[in-house]
């Protein structure tokens, strides 16, 4: 397999050393990771830069499906300001929020609650009003909204060919049952 393509946010010639050096783990290979750009704006897999775009970004101005950066907007995301659809934790407002000073939609996620959802049994002692369901189901929406416009769609239309590709060793990956479907009751 060719290293023809820059990874991790590197340039050509550095992700040509990490193949020849074979640092590169064989799971996030180059073919994955689809990094295109440069090493200022990568926009790939996995993103390492200043303007990273990608599934998995990291870099100070970041975006995309898990993020981590100074200012960072995602689905989930860490940053000192950060703003998430589903989680955040830094300075920022998400859905739910995880530590730091995040305004949570729908409240801190916590593991107590997180049992309690599992198991579908009421962890909530005030009812909720219904408007206030409505404001915080719309705001939800917002936010889901503005990642598709701000992150999704570049990240779909550049990594169209590597979303497939990585799916597709993650099931080579998987056992034989899990791949046909067939589970055997334990």
């Amino acid at each position: 397999m060719g290293c023809s393509r820059p990874a991790f946010g590197c340039d050509r010639s550095t992700m040509a050393t990490l193949c020849r050096a074979k640092t590169v783990p064989p799971i996030i290979g180059p073919a994955m990771l689809n990094v295109r750009g440069t090493a200022r704006a990568p926009v790939g897999v996995i993103a390492v830069g200043q303007l990273a775009t990608g599934v998995v970004a990291v870099g100070q101005l970041a975006r995309g499906g898990i993020v981590l950066g100074q200012l960072s907007f995602g689905l989930v995301c860490a940053g000192q300001v950060a703003v998430g659809v589903l989680w955040s934790a830094g300075i920022g407002i998400a859905a739910t929020a995880g530590p730091g000073l995040v305004l949570g939609l729908f409240g801190r996620m916590s593991r107590r609650r997180l049992i309690a959802i599992v198991r579908r049994t009421p962890q909530d002692r005030v009812p909720v009003h219904r408007w206030r369901l409505a404001a915080r189901v719309a705001g939800t929406a917002a936010l889901a909204a503005g990642w598709w416009f701000g992150a999704g769609q570049v990240l779909a239309t550049r990594l169209g060919g590597a979303i497939p590709v990585a799916l597709g060793v993650l099931a080579s990956v998987l056992p034989a049952e899990l791949r046909s479907g067939q589970m055997r009751a334990g």
